[in-house]
């Protein structure tokens, strides 16, 4: 079984929670094309179709996944090399997954999400910050966000109607039960 296996089974079918917050920012009249970066075993695809999201696109660079679920289009890529095009999506997440793109592919992602959602579109991810166990430990190579990138980032997303930046910290376990600090940024914004 491997890491990303073990992880799949670990989350279940249990939606991530700012994918939730996300759906609570997005209008129901705006449920036409969603777009998962990094989405693993599909709980948050599957929780799309679920909201009357008509088109569901999912991206992961995982060779681990299971089955794709009848109506979802899946691209095996890195979240970082899908072509985005531009007002094609009424909502993007992406949950646990730009720990682990290069942080200035990151930001170049930030500006192309925000010319590929539509007017009124909905984009919700995580960061980790630089308190995070995976950090502080050492030996992973994950992309760091400190308070003072966050404004970096709001820039890329000019002409939103609204921003939601959130952060938490706490300590707890990995879904596969390793003990760990967790220190996250959360950003959710709405295009204008």
């Amino acid at each position: 079984m491997t890491n990303w296996t073990r992880y799949y089974a670990g989350v279940g079918d249990r939606p991530n929670t700012l994918v939730l917050q996300a759906l609570d920012s997005c209008l129901p009249s705006k449920r036409g094309t969603a777009l998962d970066l990094g989405s693993g075993n599909f709980r948050d695809c599957l929780l799309l179709q679920r909201a009357g999201f008509k088109r569901i696109v999912a991206v992961d660079s995982s060779r681990d996944i299971p089955p794709v679920p009848v109506g979802i289009e899946y691209h095996q890529i890195p979240v970082e090399d899908y072509a985005l095009t531009v007002e094609s999506f009424d909502l993007i997440v992406s949950c646990n997954t730009l720990f682990f793109v290069p942080k200035e592919k990151v930001t170049r992602l930030f500006a192309e999400v925000h010319a590929a959602l539509r007017p009124k579109g909905v984009f919700a991810c995580n960061l980790l910050g630089e308190r995070d166990g995976w950090v502080t430990c050492g030996g992973n190579d994950v992309s760091v966000f400190t308070s003072d990138d966050i404004p970096l980032i709001c820039s890329c997303f000019s002409g939103m109607a609204e921003e939601e930046v959130g952060e938490c910290e706490y300590d707890g376990s990995t879904v596969v039960g390793t003990r760990k600090h967790w220190h996250l940024r959360s950003i959710i914004y709405q295009k204008s």
